[in-house]
């Protein structure tokens, strides 16, 4: 989690600029699947600068964002400011006992996917409650762009990757939670237009936090090797590329509080 806070903290502009948000048929989704009303306690745990979070916001839940990065919390306060935002870790989530209907981790629970972590939300989960567990992730058919990422991996040095796996091994390993449910959700328009340059692939690459801490000269000679891609993968960048080129699709994930533990 220091390389996260690291790496996060010094690219809040470029995180919030280049991150997709979600899907409103994911959300939609898991309203109607958990039941949830304008008495629902909810907090967005892991917020970032606030994507998901102003996204529930449409709902009129009773909703609280926790983030532990003070640059991203003041990054989500001038973005979202009717939304309230509070320090805290998913160790030390600053809810009472049993308080909350769902605790939303998106985007971030491969950053804390451990037996600690899962011991708090079930703590401040109402017996009723429910763990929901969103990603957004490059769509894999997309060939071009899965082959840029390995440019970037090179660089992970150990950072947790939700594409890899490992964050559902806590779930088997203990027994706070119940079955891991899971739908998944295309996050694009086939009937829209997108228009994207270099400099916005490069400063998606940039919003991952094992790219932003990396030494400048590191991150210029990445970026040179990102845009030397683009160029031999025949990519037309001139103008803007017309057409739905940078697809991402959304899983979702949610499960319940294991109510004989």
């Amino acid at each position: 989690m220091i390389e996260a806070k690291k790496g996060f903290e010094k690219q809040v502009d470029v995180y919030e600029k280049a991150r997709p948000s979600y899907p409103s048929a994911a959300i939609d989704f898991i309203f109607k699947t958990l039941n949830l009303t304008t008495n629902s306690e909810v907090i967005d745990l892991g917020s970032g600068t606030g994507k998901l979070t102003r996204q529930l916001e449409k709902y009129n839940l009773k909703l609280t964002a926790v983030e532990p990065v003070k640059e991203m919390r003041e990054k989500f306060s001038k973005v979202s400011p009717n939304i309230l935002v509070v320090d805290g870790t998913s160790t030390k989530i600053p809810m009472l006992d049993k308080s909350l209907d769902v605790v939303f981790c998106a985007q971030s629970f491969h950053w804390f996917s451990n037996e600690e972590s899962l011991k708090e939300i079930y703590r401040v989960l109402k017996p009723s409650g429910a763990l929901v567990l969103i990603w957004n992730q490059v769509d894999k058919n997309l060939e071009w762009a899965t082959k840029m990422r390995l440019l970037t991996y090179k660089h992970l040095n150990g950072a947790p990757q939700y594409n890899y796996g490992k964050w559902r091994n806590v779930f088997n390993e203990t027994n706070y939670f119940g079955k891991l449910n899971e739908a998944n959700f295309k996050n694009y328009d086939e009937n829209e237009n997108i228009f994207v340059d270099k400099q916005y692939i490069w400063e998606r690459m940039l919003s991952a936090s094992y790219v932003s801490i990396l030494e400048k000269y590191e991150q210029e000679k990445l970026k040179e090797e990102i845009f030397d891609f683009l160029s031999k993968e025949n990519l037309d960048f001139k103008n803007g590329l017309s057409g739905t080129i940078l697809k991402y699709v959304t899983d979702v994930f949610w499960t319940f509080p294991n109510l004989s533990k």
